[in-house]
């Protein structure tokens, strides 16, 4: 044998079995379906061609440049074992080398830091290295317990993954073997949500009037209680509210729609359904128009607001004027009602009769637009008169039969 191509086949080989213990040493173990990207590092070796084998780490636009290449090679999101299949490929087709199976060989030196993060006002920031298994219950755990989890808006999103997620936050907590604790990939965030107040604008009579922050669960039952709307001679119509909403809520340039809601019956009855509340709705109460009109004596009439949530009877109205002017128990009731399309019903009362015989009739209910004129017994008044006289007389005789 020639000595000089001896002397190049003893130097070839040395260098080749001098480089391969080496890399063997620092490899690094990961499973087969490890998908490689920017920051790892990879051994290239291709045997019998050192001038392209090499370790290179994977920059940020995730190619690797070679040798006998014309073209960067993209390595990012590809297994090592796809690597090599594309290496063998493209360095036959451009580097014209004949390689038999087996020759090229790709193995990871060094793997990059692999992060997962998360976001939100309900968790606060943080960027953390994924351990192999991790579920978002790990991910949790390392970042502390997320207060009311039922309340939160968790999504968990990654370019990796189709679309995002949505996450039951509150499920995880309960059972971290459900299938709502998902296995993490690398780049995943978790974003924690706490819900934005819901903004409801109120006008109108007997309500609180202007902006109002509200909590997002509450519906409009809720609302009312934290506005503190209460029955008890309230000016407003509570049977005839409107909800305005818009078409888009949140928007204040959508389109509106109005929302018939019966007041009176969600504060009354629990088996009222509740009305649903989206941002920027506004709740608009009319003026009530059931009044009761009053006429004490020689007083200026008055007109009271009917209660909206009982019957009203005449000895309510009465309880309202303070009682029947004058010292007497006893006075003159007139009852007045407008009938549609005829003339104005005229009814006295006997009060007297109701206090004696609890008489319903000399009760009756009051209905909106009643006049009531209430006098006191002129006749009453002048027998106290006299009695107040023949008392006064009787001082005058015993005072003249004073001796002074």
């Amino acid at each position: 044998m020639n000595p000089r191509i001896f002397l190049v086949f003893l130097l070839s080989t040395a260098s080749f079995s001098v480089a391969t213990p080496r890399l063997a040493l620092a490899q690094t173990s990961v499973d087969a379906d490890y998908r490689l990207d920017t920051d790892d590092v990879v051994q290239i070796e291709v045997t019998r061609h050192p001038d392209v084998s090499r370790s290179l780490k994977i920059p940020a636009d995730g190619t690797l440049r070679l040798p006998r290449l014309l073209r960067p090679i993209a390595a990012r999101d590809k297994t090592c074992g796809e690597l090599v299949s594309v290496l063998s490929e493209r360095l036959q087709a451009e580097g014209k080398l004949r390689l038999r199976a087996g020759q090229v060989q790709v193995t990871l030196l060094e793997r990059r830091a692999r992060r997962v993060y998360l976001r939100g006002s309900g968790i606060g920031g943080a960027q953390l290295d994924l351990v192999n298994g991790w579920r978002i219950s790990e991910l949790l755990a390392s970042a502390g317990r997320v207060p009311q989890p039922e309340r939160v808006v968790a999504t968990l999103t990654n370019p990796r993954r189709p679309a995002a997620l949505p996450v039951d936050l509150a499920t995880i907590y309960r059972d971290p073997a459900d299938p709502a604790n998902l296995l993490l990939k690398e780049g995943d965030t978790l974003t924690v949500d706490l819900p934005r107040p819901k903004r409801v604008f109120v006008t109108g009579q007997g309500v609180p009037l202007g902006e109002h922050e509200i909590d997002e669960r509450f519906g409009l039952r809720q609302t009312l209680i934290k506005l503190g709307v209460t029955m008890r001679d309230n000016p407003g119509d509570l049977k005839h509210a409107v909800l305005k909403r818009r078409k888009t809520p949140g928007d204040p340039n959508s389109p509106v729609t109005n929302v018939p809601v019966d007041i009176l019956a969600l504060l009354t009855s629990e088996s009222t359904p509740d009305v649903p509340i989206e941002d920027m709705d506004t709740l608009d109460v009319p003026a009530a128009n059931a009044f009761v009109y009053l006429y004490l004596g020689d007083q200026q009439a008055r007109k009271f607001p009917l209660p909206q949530d009982r019957k009203t009877r005449l000895f309510d109205v009465i309880a309202m004027t303070g009682g029947i002017p004058g010292p007497s128990k006893t006075a003159s009731v007139t009852l007045l009602r407008g009938l549609p399309g005829g003339k104005p019903e005229k009814q006295t009362i006997d009060l007297s009769k109701f206090l004696k015989d609890g008489d319903i009739k000399s009760n009756p209910e009051i209905q909106p637009e009643d006049i009531v004129v209430i006098a006191a017994n002129r006749r009453t008044d002048l027998f106290q008169t006299i009695w107040q006289g023949v008392g006064l007389v009787q001082a005058l005789q015993f005072f003249r039969g004073l001796k002074i």
